[in-house]
This record gives C-alpha cells, sequence and structure tokens, in this order.
C-alpha cells in the first residue's frame, strides 16, 4: 500500500539544518509543523500502516535556486512525528521506517516564499 500527504509550508515555518534559530522558536514551528501534518493525515483519509516503510520526501521549492534538499529533514521529522500522532504508522524508529529518501520536483510550488513537501509512505512487503 502507498498513501501520500501534501503540505504546504511557508518560509517562516520551514525549519533546516543550516540555520541556527533559538531553540523556543525552533520548539514553537516543530509544534505547528507536527499539528498541520497530523490534522492534514485525519483530514485526507490516511489508514494505519502496520508493517515497514519507505517514505519518499518530494520537494518542490518556490524558485529554481540552487539547494540541498536533504537539509528539510528538520521539517521532515516533525511532519513524520505528526503521522505517527495520526495514527498512520506505529512509531518512526528504525524498525518502522526501512529508509527514508528526498527527491527535489521538477515543478515549482507554485506559490512565493512557499515550499510543497509530499510526503510518501510505502509499505515493504516481506
Amino acid at each position: 500500500m502507498t498513501q501520500t500527504l501534501t503540505l504546504t509550508v511557508h518560509r517562516s515555518n520551514l525549519l533546516t539544518s543550516n540555520e541556527r534559530r533559538h531553540r523556543m522558536n525552533v520548539a514553537a514551528i516543530t509544534k505547528t509543523l507536527r499539528h498541520a501534518a497530523g490534522m492534514t493525515a485525519r483530514a485526507v483519509g490516511l489508514v494505519p500502516m502496520t508493517g515497514p516503510v519507505r517514505i519518499l520526501v518530494t520537494v518542490a521549492w518556490p524558485d529554481r535556486r540552487r539547494r540541498d534538499v536533504p537539509n528539510i529533514y528538520p521539517t521532515v521529522k516533525a511532519c513524520v512525528d505528526g503521522i505517527v500522532d495520526a495514527g498512520v504508522l506505529t512509531d518512526d524508529d528504525d524498525g518502522h521506517v526501512e529508509s527514508m529518501t528526498f527527491r527535489r520536483s521538477p515543478e515549482l510550488s507554485g506559490l512565493a516564499a512557499t515550499t510543497r513537501i509530499a510526503i510518501t509512505l510505502e509499505e515493504v512487503r516481506p
């Protein structure tokens, strides 16, 4: 089974590995992203997945500037935690998530200062 959750994140809520923000600011943004992902997962009707999964993260940037896509891992981590909170995944540890792959979308997000993140969960067959 494969399911996809797509979120649109404004630049002010995009956490990256390169930033140096105050920890309280990071905590507030993480909470917002986690809540948004959980609510969206419930709203679109993602169903629980019991087996291990592979996660594919596809990022559509607002422009064609050169970027290092895996640097948005802190944003994606908060979103995956929200997916766990929604009950779609049992946990996001090594026993439940086999791999996480990042890919740049060939399309733009379509909105200035906004990034579109598609998180695809693919159940791994034994």
